[in-house]
């Protein structure tokens, strides 16, 4: 039972951080679920319990906050989207009761694993794309944009990350979390993508000044680590950008500033409710396109928080700002609390990086994102959980 639970939350988290098949997300999920009603985790372990209440309150208010204007509005397709929201936070739920079948250390190893299989996976296939492509040309390896492939490398990782920064561990372990993190880093900047880099460089110099301000004693050589560490990537970030196509400004960045003033004009024209989840891209080619705008095929403004205030109102548009910043609170508070825990620094970490990124592209309302968001919300979740049982 033990290893069939380890092979179910492997080939799970490794399904979540790369995407490349809904087939095997599928098969993972359903064995996963299987497992959790065999066991009957819910009798064992409590998702409700007091110290991570405020996660659910998070995730309650997200959901809400896009239902409502779209049951309001009476748009059959906003209303099946909204839903689609609570579907792809199952993951959450799934990896909670999952991470704490087994000792913690044996999942750590698991989960940190699968998580680095991923990326070399993923980004060993961008590489190889590199060398086939011409020089500079932006990867997007398995997935159908650049930005797309970006999202889900700056929400694992930080994981990868840390673990590798914090966690003693034997050789080989090192070795494969150091070829997974550079290997990632290097398939971050094939993708060119501008937000990503940004939001997963700044993301982790503010926990990195979040973690040492929570720390009661400061680790001197740690501090020049982790100094170190984003000098390099911000100066490589610097000297790699001016030879990738387009450099740092390219010739569609006015299209943003366009979709943001036409998604301002829709929200202002329907303030409390939006114009609907599934609608953006009708009302956009239909009234809000502006004359100097060159892409009508877009369904989103690439800005989240333009696109929940235009397609679901006031409603929405606070419903997303208050599950992120609840979200915020509760990282920074928990890791004041265990100033140690590694899954709250990551987690804090991909939640700053892909808000970040979410300002200048799809963020979580890509499928695939918001499915490997809230399976490490989950994962963290369940370390939090675990610690509060042991009384660490």
């Amino acid at each position: 039972m033990k290893y069939l639970v380890i092979g179910c939350i492997f080939t799970f988290v490794f399904a979540l951080s790369s995407a490349f098949s809904n087939a095997v997300f599928s098969i993972s999920t359903v064995l996963c679920c299987l497992m959790i009603i065999y066991l009957k985790l819910w009798d064992k372990i409590d998702i409700t319990e007091l110290n991570i209440r405020p996660v659910m309150i998070a995730y309650l208010i997200f959901w809400i906050s896009l239902i409502i204007p779209s049951v309001l509005l009476g748009d059959k397709y906003s209303i099946i989207k909204s839903f689609d929201y609570f579907y792809y936070s199952l993951p959450l739920i799934i990896l909670f009761y999952m991470k704490n079948i087994i000792n913690g250390n044996i999942m750590d190893e698991v989960i940190v694993y699968s998580m680095s299989s991923s990326v070399l996976f993923t980004c060993g296939y961008a590489l190889a794309c590199a060398v086939m492509l011409p020089f500079g040309t932006r990867i997007q390896g398995f997935y159908g944009n650049p930005n797309h492939f970006a999202t889900l490398l700056i929400l694992v990782l930080p994981f990868i990350a840390l673990f590798l920064l914090e966690k003693k561990s034997n050789n080989f372990k090192m070795a494969y979390l150091f070829v997974a993190l550079s290997l990632g880093i290097v398939g971050l900047v094939l993708t060119g993508s501008r937000g990503g880099i940004l939001g997963f460089i700044i993301g982790g110099c503010i926990v990195g000044v979040a973690k040492f301000c929570c720390l009661k004693t400061l680790n001197i050589e740690k501090i020049k680590k982790y100094i170190f560490v984003f000098v390099l990537l911000t100066v490589s970030f610097i000297v790699i950008f001016g030879n990738l196509n387009g450099g740092f400004k390219r010739h569609y960045d006015m299209e943003r500033v366009y979709l943001l003033q036409s998604s301002y004009a829709m929200w202002n024209d329907n303030k409390i409710l939006g114009v609907g989840l599934a609608n953006w891209h009708n009302e956009y080619i239909g009234e809000y396109i502006l004359p100097k705008a060159v892409e009508p095929s877009l369904d989103m403004p690439h800005n989240t928080i333009a696109f929940f205030f235009s397609t679901t109102g006031i409603i929405g548009g606070i419903g997303f700002l208050l599950f992120n910043c609840i979200l915020l609170i509760f990282l920074y508070k928990q890791m004041k609390l265990r100033p140690k825990n590694i899954y709250i620094q990551a987690m804090l970490w991909s939640l700053i990086a892909v808000n970040l990124h979410g300002f200048v592209d799809v963020g979580i309302t890509m499928k695939s994102a918001m499915r490997l968001f809230s399976g490490l919300v989950g994962i963290t979740l369940a370390s939090v959980y675990e610690l509060e049982r042991l009384k660490l």
